[in-house]
């Protein structure tokens, strides 16, 4: 799925991929020369199957976060709320992260980085960020 990216004024360029229920966002850091190709490869990609790679994050949150915990309901959904684009800070290559939501977590914001690893597409990381 090609996707069409705007810049905005900050520098950030931004691109929506359609859902059911609303678009996600889909940012890239600022830059005269945007993503690389095996960057936009990599967003292209997840974006082309969204639905498996989100379900494929919520799992991988699940495994090591309690939704009890996190925000009181161990049946409150995970929320897809946008993908950030970027590289991987120890080996320089293409990752994105999925940006989840939980209602109930205040201004929770939970991460899961994927990268390429060979042919395939696997999450790395999790990290949840205060908003």
């Amino acid at each position: 799925m090609p996707l069409a990216f705007r810049g905005l004024p900050s520098g950030i360029r931004i691109a929506e991929i359609p859902t059911m229920i609303r678009a996600i966002e889909v940012y890239v850091p600022g830059g005269e020369a945007g993503p690389t190709s095996d960057a936009l490869a990599l967003a292209e990609e997840i974006a082309a199957s969204i639905d498996t790679f989100a379900e494929r994050a919520r799992g991988y949150l699940d495994l090591f976060v309690d939704r009890e915990k996190a925000c009181g309901n161990p049946q409150e959904p995970w929320w897809l709320d946008e993908i950030e684009l970027g590289y991987d800070a120890g080996s320089g290559r293409p990752a994105a992260a999925l940006v989840f939501t939980l209602h109930g977590d205040g201004d929770g914001f939970w991460k899961v980085v994927f990268r390429r690893a060979g042919p395939e597409i696997r999450p790395y990381r999790f990290e949840r960020l205060q908003g």
